[in-house]
């Protein structure tokens, strides 16, 4: 007969051990389907280019939110818009792998009745790089297509590749990861990657920074030699070269412009001091400077970073500061001094062993 009356006794520590035992695997595999999942939703960019010159700004936010639903995104709560107007461009952000397929569909997007065509591309994502390499000669009819098919690297995958512009055979090749590989090989010839600095471009309509003539959105156009408006060209101008972005004396195209100067790679940003601790140079300046000597020898005017001990010497007679020194005399002096400590430190230690030899026969 079984008695179901009985409990088992287990030691707490015991107890909370195998509890513990089991409750680690459902939370570690909590815990692995959190990263999985966060690490699956990268944040993904899509740019709009505005094909015609119409400010981006003046398009509303219903007027996008009808542009993506005719591109067949039914959830608004997918993507995010931003306006970049010194680009002249529209960016939208999405984490969701459906949305970032149908956002490249987005190609029109209708204003007051009217339909303004936009150009999208897929922006650079976090975890990407891009390079530059020169191949020799005349590439000049390559296309991102036969760019991207004849050319290899074993350090990183290629995403993309283009030519940087027309007259160059300077190739922007795109690459995935956060470190730049160091040689690529494009039709059998091993090419060395450089690193990709951009600089700031300039437009030749209204030759500010930030966008290019195609999606500029002033209506007026302005000379690049002296920033003005007038009628005659830019090559008939004669006035003096003023710059419309730094107000120097050169052309806005120019490449000694300030404000288009390539950055340097070696150039590191300083890191703000540390809160709650003191920089270097603050802590220099708060140490007082050491006073100059006045040939002076009055006591008030002593400065405070003079330990007491030493007052003495300093307040001495302008007579016995201008004495000779007297080395031997100065060497007996410190001989005496060392022997009278000495002599005291040992009558001390013979007290004390006296108290000792005192205290241990009991008197």
């Amino acid at each position: 007969m079984e008695d179901n009356s009985w409990t088992v006794v287990q030691n707490r520590r015991r107890r909370k051990r195998s509890l513990t035992s089991f409750e680690e695997p459902e939370k570690k595999a909590a815990a692995m389907s959190i990263d999985e999942r966060t690490e699956s939703k990268t944040t993904k960019a899509i740019v709009l280019k505005p094909v015609c010159k119409e400010a981006v700004n003046g398009f509303r936010a219903r007027d996008m939110r009808q542009a993506a639903e005719t591109a067949g995104i039914e959830s608004q709560e997918d993507f995010k818009i931003q306006y970049q107007t010194r680009t002249n461009t529209i960016t939208l952000t999405t984490q969701e792998e459906g949305t970032a397929e149908k956002l490249p569909r987005l190609n029109a997007i209708e204003k007051n009745g009217k339909q303004y065509t936009v150009c999208p591309y897929r922006a650079m994502e976090k975890n990407q790089i891009r390079g530059v390499i020169y191949p020799p000669g005349d590439n000049s009819e390559e296309t991102p297509e036969t760019l991207l098919a004849d050319m290899k690297c074993d350090k990183a995958r290629i995403i993309a590749a283009r030519l940087m512009g027309k007259g160059t055979s300077a190739v922007l090749v795109t690459f995935e990861g956060n470190k730049l590989p160091k040689k690529v090989v494009f039709c059998q010839v091993i090419l060395s990657v450089k690193e990709y600095r951009p600089r700031p471009i300039v437009c030749f309509s209204c030759h500010e920074l930030g966008h290019k003539a195609d999606v500029c959105p002033r209506k007026e156009q302005r000379c690049g030699q002296c920033g003005n408006v007038h009628d005659e060209g830019m090559d008939e101008c004669d006035r003096e070269p003023k710059c419309r972005n730094c107000d120097g004396p050169h052309p806005a195209t120019s490449n000694d412009c300030p404000k288009r100067r390539i950055p340097d790679k070696k150039k590191m940003t300083p890191k703000p001091p540390a809160q709650g601790k003191e920089s270097y140079a603050a802590a220099a300046k708060s140490i007082p400077e050491r006073p100059k000597a006045s040939g002076k020898n009055n006591q008030d005017e002593l400065p405070t970073w003079i330990p007491e001990w030493a007052k003495s010497t300093q307040r001495q007679q302008p007579s016995q500061q201008a004495s000779d020194f007297d080395a031997e005399k100065e060497m007996n002096k410190l001989k005496n001094d060392v022997h009278i400590g000495f002599k005291m430190i040992f009558e001390a230690v013979g007290e004390i062993k006296k108290e000792l030899a005192l205290l241990r026969h009991g008197k």
